[in-house]
């Protein structure tokens, strides 16, 4: 049974998968993982049906829930907006606004709104990460070699940026919309004060009847390498203006090719 729950609001490459694994780790966090990816809904969307989505979903609340009743989920804002609808479709839950709609399946819901400060580095990190198909680093598959093939694409970079800028812009216009009182983790300070802010979200969330001692461990490794930061200063010399301009003008050529 859930006595109380917890979204994880995130973009790409914000630290939430840190953030999540350390809470999942505890045991008495719930276990919060990204749940309504597109690719773990894929095939009970493909049967368009009620019934499919609602079997999912029951299949979640129970994964995501440890044993004192606390569940816990982590969403990207674009697969928050693709949940909403679905349940709205598969729920009976049209008429319902999102709030509404959060509250009914999620019961008793706290908000942590994780992200980045440093958008040019969370940018970079997501092309590196596209371009490895390597999203997390654990003890078990440290590198340690440095990644080879690499592009460096600006452009990508550029658009990265203005989609996760546009993301954090929703996030917060949704929490301001429906008076939400969330805890807000900055990755940048959250790196610097690890173990505190974990203990200040637990706090935050009200999880009673914890450990008396229980340890907090950080259970993955910082992906970030000198490719990075060297991407990061190349990406600097480059105006953004002209980025817009360049990738507007790409995207007019392939509209008259198309003609």
């Amino acid at each position: 049974m859930i006595n109380k729950s917890y979204i994880v609001c995130s973009t790409g490459r914000s630290g939430s998968t840190l953030l999540c694994s350390t809470l999942s780790d505890l045991g008495f966090c719930g276990k919060p993982l990204e749940y309504f990816h597109p690719a773990k809904i894929e095939k009970y969307i493909a049967q368009d049906s009620a019934n499919s989505f609602q079997d999912y979903l029951s299949q979640v609340l129970q994964k995501g829930t440890s044993q004192n009743g606390i569940f816990g989920i982590k969403i990207h804002w674009e697969h928050f907006r693709n949940f909403i609808n679905l349940a709205r479709k598969y729920l009976g839950l049209s008429r319902q606004s999102d709030w509404e709609i959060i509250s009914t399946i999620f019961p008793n819901p706290y908000f942590i709104y994780i992200w980045r400060r440093n958008l040019v580095k969370q940018a970079v990190s997501t092309e590196i990460a596209y371009q490895t198909q390597k999203w997390v680093k654990t003890d078990e598959n440290l590198i340690s070699e440095a990644p080879k093939n690499l592009a460096f694409k600006p452009l990508n970079i550029y658009r990265y940026k203005q989609g996760i800028e546009a993301r954090n812009q929703k996030w917060r216009k949704f929490f301001a919309k429906n008076y939400v009182d969330f805890y807000e983790i900055v990755y940048e300070d959250f790196i610097q004060s690890f173990e505190e802010t974990i203990r200040g979200l637990i706090s935050f969330i009200k999880i009673g009847s914890l450990p008396e001692i229980y340890e907090i461990k950080m259970p993955i490794h910082r992906q970030s390498s000198d490719i990075n930061e060297r991407w990061c200063q190349y990406y600097s010399y480059i105006p953004e203006n002209f980025l817009k301009l360049y990738g507007e003008l790409r995207s007019d050529v392939k509209k008259i090719l198309k003609l």
